[in-house]
């Protein structure tokens, strides 16, 4: 099957910084790891790249700092195929930084320095209107101030995907412009106005948060080793996840929306590119790195 159209991001981009640590820390307490490494990171590049290896033609809209770090992301993308022409440069502020703290279970405990992906705004989209009118799907996150969002879903002629993530509360007018909803269970009791993840625990609570949303024509709770549930109009669905050793959890949600994304492109349901997606974001949480750790599309069809 080949891709009808092009995939375009809109989001962060960061390095990572990883270490491993037999137990976390408490306050005032220090503990020794094991090994650490640098790796590729940011939602938006991770989620890119994960389009990109599913076969996707992508695109990525975002800012990287004038250091190493940029230098060494745009380098990476030209290996991977995607199109970083529109990456600005901001001479006043680094390219962001992720540290990762990788439990023995896999889970993960991060925290993010955004460096220039605060800098981007609706200046950097309109730079870039004629690709993202054109694109297929547009695909964005929420590492990145939210009026650069609203601007490039307001541009999109195609189906537009957000990835809620972190959580926050949206504005209606960005529910509105947004055609899939892909969010965890904490971010979707935020934005259904819930106390926390515990009010959204099983698939019938799933579904009434869903259902008190306005705005999308669909809604994907993303589960972790439960898989995922899409809501999409009357119907409802539910993905499991295969079984996995799971090693590092880091990239999976974004690789989850990277594949769903590029399906999306490729002409696939909803329905079929969720369960593709599933799939994929099982395998990249058995490997280590978040986009190192991003299947091939032979490896998801295999």
């Amino acid at each position: 099957m080949t891709n009808s159209g092009r995939v375009v991001v809109v989001g962060s981009l960061n390095e990572d910084l990883r270490v491993r640590t037999p137990s976390v820390p408490a306050a005032g307490e220090t503990v020794l790891g094991g090994p650490h490494d640098w790796g590729l990171g940011g939602k938006g590049s991770n989620q890119a790249i994960a389009a990109a290896r599913f076969g996707a033609d992508v695109a990525m809209i975002g800012r990287l700092g004038d250091d190493a770090g940029g230098g060494k992301i745009r380098a990476a993308f030209a290996d991977e195929g995607i199109d970083g022409a529109l990456l600005g440069t901001s001479d006043d502020a680094a390219t962001g930084l992720a540290l990762i703290i990788l439990e023995p279970s896999g889970e993960n405990r991060i925290i993010v320095s955004s460096g220039a992906n605060l800098q981007v705004s609706p200046v950097d989209v309109t730079a870039g209107d004629d690709v993202v009118a054109a694109a297929a799907v547009l695909l964005a996150q929420l590492e990145i101030p939210l009026p650069a969002v609203q601007a490039a879903f307001d541009a999109a002629s195609g189906i537009t995907v957000l990835n809620a993530a972190p959580a926050r509360a949206l504005p209606a007018e960005l529910l509105a412009a947004t055609a899939v909803l892909v969010v965890n269970e904490v971010e979707l009791a935020m934005i259904a106005g819930l106390s926390g993840a515990r009010e959204v625990a099983d698939a019938d609570a799933i579904v009434a948060a869903v259902r008190t949303i306005d705005g999308p024509a669909a809604v994907i709770v993303t589960r972790g080793a439960a898989g995922a549930l899409l809501v999409d109009g009357v119907d409802v669905t539910e993905f499991p996840a295969p079984k996995v050793d799971a090693i590092d959890t880091t990239g999976a949600g974004d690789c989850f929306c990277g594949v769903f994304a590029a399906a999306l492109a490729e002409g696939m349901t909803r329905a079929d590119a969720a369960a593709v997606a599933v799939k994929a974001a099982s395998l990249a949480a058995s490997r280590q790195g978040a986009a190192e750790g991003m299947p091939r599309r032979a490896e998801i069809d295999g």
